[in-house]
């Protein structure tokens, strides 16, 4: 709904009025926070394994997600711009973006639909194609339909492969510390990516802002094939 309003709203109001309605919006969020368990089940596990293969592990996940998160975000930065380097009118950007976010809202829901009961290397291996696949798109003629497909296709891949890639990192470690850590490296990644696209894109092309996020997605893939085939651990 954002990006479908957005670009009418600054028009009309100005940049600074979009930051003080998305400060609005965060405030809100705080009341949520009692709603928040302050911790797990009582009687859950809660020492972290240990020894040199569970450190493999750890680096090889927290190394595949730090270049999802470059990828995606790296991106999803220059995706409006992308549209504009097309020649798209910027509400027809903001309508395919919005739908975008919609159908990876989707994605979502059909990662939670689907928990463990193809694995975890199915579905990681299924989402990073889709990934690709839609930042490849981006590189055929340019249409508006191709847009809304390519930004609804990368948002799915977006949401549906989030919740498999945590829970692999957190099926090595029952103490949850490890998935802690990863909010560190999402932050790295999610902050490198867009500076990164900057450095790379020239003047006249987006294309090696698009093979930056092909690579790096398939690099993160293979790094996380080896924790996606661990048995999957009761909670």
């Amino acid at each position: 709904v954002g990006l479908a309003l957005l670009p009418g709203f600054i028009l009309k109001f100005g940049i600074g009025a979009m930051y003080a309605l998305l400060g609005s919006l965060q405030f809100f969020l705080l009341f949520g926070v009692r709603l928040v368990p302050s911790s797990g089940p009582s009687g859950q596990a809660a020492t972290i394994a240990s020894g040199k293969s569970i450190l493999v592990l750890a680096v090889l996940g927290f190394t595949s997600i730090f270049l999802f998160e470059l990828a995606v975000m790296g991106l999803w930065t220059y995706y409006e711009r992308i549209g504009d380097a097309g020649g798209l009118p910027a509400q027809k950007i903001a309508n395919s973006l919005s739908i975008g976010a919609f159908v990876g809202f989707l994605g979502s829901l059909t990662a939670a639909a689907l928990t463990t009961r193809f694995g975890r290397l199915i579905p990681i291996a299924f989402g990073m194609g889709l990934g690709i696949f839609s930042i490849l798109i981006l590189r055929t003629e340019f249409s508006v339909i191709m847009f809304v497909v390519s930004a609804s296709a990368f948002n799915f891949a977006w949401y549906f492969l989030l919740p498999y890639l945590m829970a692999a990192i957190a099926n090595i470690d029952e103490s949850g510390r490890l998935l802690i850590f990863v909010n560190f490296i999402t932050g790295v990644g999610l902050t490198i990516g867009p500076a990164l696209a900057a450095k790379l894109q020239t003047e006249d092309s987006y294309e090696p802002v698009i093979w930056m996020g092909v690579i790096t997605l398939v690099l993160s893939f293979l790094l996380m094939i080896r924790l996606a085939v661990q048995p999957i651990r009761a909670s």
